[in-house]
């Protein structure tokens, strides 16, 4: 086997900044894999009809940061670890399955028999792979905390199924609008050509 310099070079130490997809909607895009990392997390691929691209990160479920919740008389409860886990497990799923309903297997997977997380993965990933070829998708990407970087909300209400004529039906919710909408970097062409792109989504 042989290795050529000039191709690592450019496929693998060339920084991908500036190819990835920007903030906005954007509509005829692909899923190009799905890749479960077992134990760390899942890497949902995108790329969209420009060649740029982007991955939403599922993060393996732990179970390292319970959340409280306040209870009607008052009180306030933290989550077991064992509760956490089983919440940022489903948040996750959701994920997988938003895409897996988008290609039409809900109804085969909502058969399966209850799994544990990874095996539930595995099987989602293998019944979607054969799919994902031929459908396009909808995206809505926001910026991160900082206002710097496009990223993927939190709820998988980012994506949706793309239909040639049609434009997205994809919205900015409240918050996002409020938080996730402004580029707050450094002034330069792209944040201006985002900030256009802002300007007219909400006209």
């Amino acid at each position: 086997m042989q290795y050529q310099a000039n191709l690592i070079f450019e496929n693998e130490l060339t920084p991908r900044n500036g190819v990835k997809i920007p903030f906005g909607v954007h509509k005829n895009c692909a899923v190009t894999s799905i890749e479960h990392k077992e134990g760390e997390y899942v890497d949902i691929n995108f790329e969209d009809s420009e060649g740029r691209y982007h991955n939403k990160r599922l993060w393996e479920p732990k179970g390292t940061y319970p959340a409280t919740v306040k209870l009607p008389d008052g009180t306030v409860k933290q989550e077991t670890p064992e509760q956490a886990t089983q919440r940022e497990g489903t948040s996750r799923l959701a994920h997988l399955l938003k895409i897996a309903d988008l290609v039409g297997l809900k109804d085969q997977i909502s058969k399966l028999p209850p799994m544990a997380y990874s095996a539930l993965v595995n099987k989602i990933i293998e019944l979607v792979k054969p799919k994902l070829a031929q459908t396009k998708f909808n995206l809505k990407l926001i910026y991160d905390a900082e206002g710097v970087y496009s990223v993927f909300g939190n709820f998988p209400d980012y994506i949706e199924l793309y239909v040639e004529g049609e434009e997205p039906k994809l919205q900015y919710s409240k918050w996002e609008k409020e938080n996730r909408c402004e580029y707050k970097g450094k002034s330069d062409n792209s944040a201006a050509s985002n900030k256009e792109e802002l300007d007219g989504l909400f006209k």
